[in-house]
């Protein structure tokens, strides 16, 4: 047989066995392709009827739910109309004679009338007396009339325009007292959801606080052009103010530069109010030239506010990745008219348009650009009392008139060994300043809890987050019926908030004013790396039923929840033992022990008891063994205590508590931020 005839033979038996494997291989693979979808269809319909199962129980439940609801709702709204009949007696005693904050017409009255008094004082009008005489001349029998018209003097003495001043600044703490109001206001209307009172709270505050703003403008202004009659003692140059004496919320200075010799500046100092000037550092003798003070006709005003005026025209709708504390900082530089001059008995004064006007000076000057001249200097202040000082570094910010924003532009120190609240800081720019922290600077959330400690109190235990530094604090929040008080952290400046009951909106923003701040929106997550904002709608509803159980079970965050895959799903514990109604023993549970705890993962649809527990590295996040699916933690926990147990809880609980609860919750967003 020749060789090819070999090779043809081996080849062909070669494909024969190829394609007889091949056929094996097929068959294989179709009798595996047809198990596997005889087990995905099985697996399918045991999903549909899973699905089913689960979509009739929830439906069964929503049907239960919904004669719970309305049962809680009518008590619920028994128990606050009566409460609010009660809160409208109380603050008939908290009359004052300040506008309603409920009425625009009042507030608008309030401004024009302080606006047309500002007017009258500023351009005065004389008045005219008119005496009339009728007699009988000698040399005729006719009756004559006589007239004379004398005119007033439109001058206001030293002790008026000095008491005006005065009266000025009364009427901005007076206003500064409404603006709170309409603090308080606008925070029972974000917990009512009332976007259209918010909205015009809004609006009166900006009313409020531009009114405020230009009277302090009106102040130097009127000062400029009658220092010889507003200072004291004109050679001092200063005016210094501070209202009210006790616990200023404005500290008000003004250089006028009255003495004509040429002088050099190597401080300029406004000792009662604690503000200075300063050269940056030793190695500078001297104030920067760019400041013009060797000039003529300058000025210089400092105020310090213990509040934020500019809060309001933040741009809410953007990410804010900083915000003021209560501590704002005005240094401008100013020039103003000719001094009054005088010519033999006669002191001449110009005025005109523009000496009514306050003409406020760039710093640095566009003219300086280029010079080799440095033209920062070092401001020095005092921290107000309701600021904790968190931090041996606090960051300061100025304004963005623009953007509305607050931009970093330096940093002031303390010592560490000094309890000293003076400080001070390097700038180049001159204009409206104020110590800013970084608005999510507490958040991801370490952990927080909720502890019954009887049938009308519950302790709110929030840890923010850790950076190993002396700045990490964990606060504690009582809360009873509808008001709440701080109890943690201990620092002196938060005594106001640890001895008074306030309701939880205003402790939240009192706390975030002295800087600690637990109010984020979705929004300011673009700064938290890692942070995914849970829906609006699951939250409402995981939170409404934590607040159900909040003073029987005790419920705590888990760490799982900050993986943060499913923005309709959170995680945390509530604990298996229940506090007995009437019972005075609060009910606390170690967070580590996995064996006190229930693990729940919730999501907008339904919830679960979840396997997971923690100590694991990672979550198992499935049902716990025979653990089925629930429409809400009501009915979850109906199904693992009895359900009058449960129904008597949710019914019976103390209504004016879960509500404030309530509050406290959708204000911390501890699903998004722990």
């Amino acid at each position: 047989m020749s060789k090819a005839k070999k090779a043809q033979e081996a080849l062909e038996a070669a494909m024969k066995k190829a394609s007889e494997d091949a056929q094996k291989l097929y068959k294989y693979h179709e009798k595996e392709r047809r198990i596997a979808e005889v087990q995905d269809r099985t697996d399918r319909d045991a999903e549909i009827f899973d699905f089913t199962i689960e979509q009739e129980r929830l439906g069964l439940e929503r049907t239960q739910f919904a004669a719970i609801q309305t049962e809680v709702e009518d008590l619920r709204t028994l128990v606050f109309q009566e409460h609010k009949k009660h809160v409208s007696w109380t603050n008939v005693v908290d009359a004052s004679w300040l506008p309603s904050v409920f009425s625009e017409c009042e507030i608008n009255a309030f401004l024009s009338a302080w606006r047309e008094e500002q007017l009258d004082n500023e351009f005065p009008t004389a008045e005219t007396t008119v005496n009339m005489s009728i007699g009988q001349s000698a040399f005729a029998t006719s009756i004559k009339d006589q007239m004379h018209l004398i005119r007033g003097d439109v001058r206001a003495t030293k002790e008026q325009r000095q008491r005006r001043i005065d009266n000025d600044l009364e009427l901005c703490k007076q206003a500064k007292l409404l603006t709170e109001d309409l603090l308080k206001l606008r925070d029972a209307s974000l917990m009512e959801g009332d976007k259209k009172m918010v909205a015009y709270v809004n609006t009166m505050l900006k009313a409020v606080y531009a009114q405020i703003l230009t009277t302090l403008d009106v102040i130097a202004c009127n000062t400029l052009q009658y220092y010889d009659l507003v200072l004291d003692h004109p050679e001092d140059e200063i005016l210094v103010k501070q209202i009210p004496k006790e616990v200023p919320m404005i500290k008000y200075g003004l250089w006028i530069k009255i003495k004509e010799a040429t002088r050099s500046f190597t401080t300029l100092r406004f000792a009662d109010i604690g503000v200075s000037l300063d050269p940056r550092d030793s190695t500078v003798h001297k104030l920067p030239k760019a400041l013009g003070l060797s000039k003529e006709n300058v000025a210089m005003r400092v105020m310090q506010l213990s509040f934020d005026p500019y809060e309001v025209w933040l741009d809410h709708t953007v990410g804010q990745e900083f915000y003021a504390l209560d501590c704002l900082l005005v240094v401008e530089p100013m020039v103003f008219a000719d001094k009054p001059k005088r010519g033999g008995d006669w002191l001449y004064r110009s005025e005109t348009n523009e000496t009514h006007k306050l003409h406020k000076q760039e710093y640095p000057p566009k003219a300086t650009e280029g010079k080799s001249e440095d033209p920062s200097l070092r401001v020095g202040f005092e921290v107000p009392e309701n600021v904790v000082i968190r931090q041996k570094s606090l960051l300061i910010g100025k304004w963005n008139q623009i953007q509305h924003k607050w931009d970093p532009c330096g940093h002031c120190n303390f010592a560490s060994d000094s309890s000293s609240r003076k400080t001070s800081f390097i700038t180049s720019d001159l204009t409206t300043m104020a110590i800013i922290q970084e608005k999510g600077f507490d958040v991801p959330f370490e952990q927080w809890q909720l502890f019954p400690l009887s049938d009308d109190q519950v302790l709110f235990v929030l840890e923010g987050r850790r950076r190993g530094e002396a700045s990490d604090r964990e606060i504690k929040i009582l809360v009873s019926d509808d008001k709440c008080k701080l109890l943690f952290p201990e620092e002196k400046e938060l005594t106001y908030l640890r001895e008074n009951w306030l309701p939880p909106a205003t402790l939240l923003r009192f706390l975030s004013r002295a800087g600690y701040n637990l109010l984020l929106t979705d929004h300011d997550a673009e700064f938290t790396p890692g942070i995914r904002p849970k829906t609006k709608e699951m939250e409402a509803k995981g939170y409404q039923d934590l607040a159900h159980f909040c003073t029987r079970h005790a419920i705590a965050s888990t760490r799982h929840n900050k993986l943060g895959e499913n923005r309709d799903m959170a995680l945390f514990r509530i604990s298996k033992d229940c506090r007995a109604q009437g019972s005075e023993e609060p009910l606390l549970r170690d967070v580590d022990d996995d064996s006190a705890w229930l693990p729940i993962r919730y999501e907008r649809e339904r919830c679960v008891i979840s396997a997971f527990r923690e100590v694991d590295s990672e979550p198992n996040l499935s049902s716990a063994d025979g653990k089925a699916t629930h429409l809400n933690l009501v009915m979850l926990m109906s199904t693992e205590y009895s359900q009058p147990v449960v129904r008597s809880i949710v019914t019976e609980g103390n209504k004016l508590l879960q509500h404030a609860v309530l509050q406290l919750l959708h204000l911390t967003r501890p699903f998004t931020w722990g």
